[in-house]
């Protein structure tokens, strides 16, 4: 592969004379041209776009562009370049924040939709004020890439709202030959309306293995979890699943709609919007790998028992990421969790981020009856920090480890947590038991941890190769 990399400004004068070196690579089937920050403006995208034109033997491209000046007017120079490259296989367009608009995306894809040979796609306009006219012409375009077999989209910030989710959900309907999708649409303004159209349009993507969607502030709500996870429970060939709702107004029962299909941050999921989740997600029983962030969402423990329930149905899961970060999730929702996530016996990879939750003791000792089960786990990161887990909790944590056997990798947050020396004590006869772990964080911040008890735990953790222990008062 011919890979260009400038990281300082070339101007106009310098596309042009890329372009006429360009023109002399005729035999070219990859390259990778990166132009990031540089000063690209409308003017310099004629002669880039005419000397791309003449690679007219190239299989694979990746044209960086982000943060430049390309404009609705640079797109079409650009996209009239790209479109004469009909051997491409795999292409990655990047043109993040460029002002492209609604009246750039018209050209860029009707230029991409001459390339019909493509199997890869990236397509990152995120921040570009692409709205919903400009769905619509990139609904189009795509729709007619019927050789793609993996698509990612970033259309971030860009006014995308329910009518715009409609056109996007038509174009990628058309797509059944996908058998990985990841859609972008942070910060857009979809809704319950947009997740309508969109969960119609990815239940037909039935080849799915792999997807991450990401709806992070977009209004969601519960009806719209309930409608994803109508959509999304069709596609039953997923073995690996994101979904990203923080900030949604979920709900709990909206939850317990979606919970085995998910990433929820900080979109208001709420107990209602858990129960959504959950009723979904309990329909993947192939997915072997789950990420679900669900950040500031206010699940509760009625929440959390949505969240159990649905994820025990998981029984195929290696590897789970769970983000539930201040969500007044209490002791009786870590009692929900530890039941369900005790099911997952497959797990090697576990993260559960539990940070500003009202753990407590209680709480510690439920989620420790609960994750000792996980006997294969190979790397745990658990974010317990402010909790007031205190001595007994530590003795709960102490139980867990020392069943966590197979243990290579630990990240343990307990920062603000009222850990004492006695608690300390114990916490290091728990690890002292992981003798297979290479690589150990443990933040201890904020807590009764002096240097005397940093220094003990560091004797007894000597085995340990990689060893980090955060302990100032």
């Amino acid at each position: 592969m011919q890979v260009l990399d400038f990281n300082k400004a070339i101007l106009d004068e310098g596309c042009q004379a890329l372009a006429d070196g360009r023109s002399r690579l005729l035999n070219l089937t990859s390259l990778s041209l990166k132009l990031f920050s540089n000063k690209v403006g409308d003017q310099a995208c004629q002669p880039l776009g005419d000397g791309l034109s003449k690679l007219v033997q190239l299989t694979s491209l990746t044209l960086i562009l982000d943060n430049n000046i390309v404009g609705a007017v640079g797109c079409h120079p650009l996209a009239d370049g790209l479109s004469k490259l009909l051997k491409l296989a795999s292409l990655s367009l990047k043109l993040f924040n460029n002002n492209v608009g609604a009246v750039g995306c018209h050209p860029l894809a009707d230029g991409l939709s001459k390339l019909l040979k493509l199997t890869s796609l990236t397509l990152d306009l995120g921040n570009n004020n692409v709205g919903a006219e400009g769905c619509q012409s990139l609904g189009d375009g795509l729709s007619k890439l019927l050789q793609l077999t993996s698509l990612s989209l970033n259309l971030e910030n860009n006014n995308v709202d329910a009518e715009g989710c409609q056109s996007l959900a038509d174009g990628l309907s058309k797509l059944v030959q996908l058998t990985s999708l990841s859609l972008n649409l942070y910060d857009n303004k979809v809704g319950a309306e947009g997740c309508q159209s969109l969960g119609d349009g990815l239940s037909k993507l039935i080849q799915l293995t792999s997807l991450s969607l990401s709806l992070a502030s977009n209004n969601v709500g519960a009806v719209g979890c309930q409608s994803l996870a109508d959509g999304l429970s069709k596609l039953l060939q997923l073995t690996s699943l994101t979904l990203v709702l923080r900030v949604n107004n979920v709900g709990a029962d909206g939850l317990s709609k979606l919970i085995q299909l998910a990433k929820l941050h900080s979109n208001n999921v709420g107990a209602e919007g858990c129960h959504s989740l959950g009723d979904g997600l309990s329909k993947l029983v192939q997915l072997t790998s789950l990420t679900l962030n669900l950040r500031y969402n206010k699940v509760g423990a009625e929440g959390c028992q949505s969240l159990g329930d649905g994820l025990s149905k998981l029984v195929q899961l290696t590897s789970l990421s769970l983000d539930l970060e201040k969500n007044n999730v209490g002791a009786a929702g870590c009692h929900s969790l530890g039941d369900g996530l005790s099911k997952l016996v497959r797990l090697t990879s576990l993260s559960l981020n539990l940070n500003g939750n009202k753990v407590g003791a209680e709480g510690c000792h439920s989620l420790g009856d609960g994750l000792s089960k996980l006997v294969l786990l190979t790397s745990l990161t658990l974010n317990l920090q402010d909790n007031k887990v205190g001595a007994e909790g530590c003795r709960s944590l102490r139980d867990l480890l020392s069943q966590l056997i197979q243990l290579t990798s630990l990240s343990l947050n307990l920062d603000k947590n009222n850990v004492d020396a006695e608690g300390c004590q114990s916490l290091g006869d728990g690890l002292s038991k992981l003798v297979q772990l290479t690589s150990l964080s443990l933040d201890l911040r904020r807590n009764k941890v002096g240097r005397a008890e940093g220094h003990a735990l560091k004797e007894k953790l000597q085995h340990v190769a990689k060893l980090e222990i955060r302990h100032l008062l």
